[in-house]
């Protein structure tokens, strides 16, 4: 198994926080959902050129603010990009270099 793929793996393993965004956005999306776990649970929609944090708090907004950075041919699923975003879900250890500030509210 390759490292992209045991990081995508552990995405589904995370915890509920993880699941339940899982569940509020179409699945071809989730592959541009990276979360950071730790006690602040801050996660981040992220493509070239355009990242997006959110906390459970904000994450509808958030993900609507993210998906209207994107040319109305690429809302419906963004095909020309599965293969490329297929594992791109990463999990990362801390929220330290991001910095509450960042977060949009």
């Amino acid at each position: 198994m390759t490292i992209r793929n045991e990081i995508f793996q552990q995405c589904y393993k995370a915890p509920v926080f993880y699941r339940e965004l899982k569940e509020k956005i179409p699945h071809t999306h989730t592959r541009h959902l990276q979360i950071l776990l730790d006690t602040g649970k801050i996660g981040k929609f992220t493509a070239p050129g355009r990242s997006v944090y959110f906390t459970a708090d904000n994450f509808s907004e958030a993900y609507e603010k993210y998906m209207s950075s994107f040319p109305p041919r690429w809302k419906g699923g963004l095909k020309s990009r599965k293969r490329l975003l297929q594992e791109t879900c990463l999990i990362l250890p801390d929220t330290e270099s991001i910095g509450n500030s960042e977060v949009n509210k």
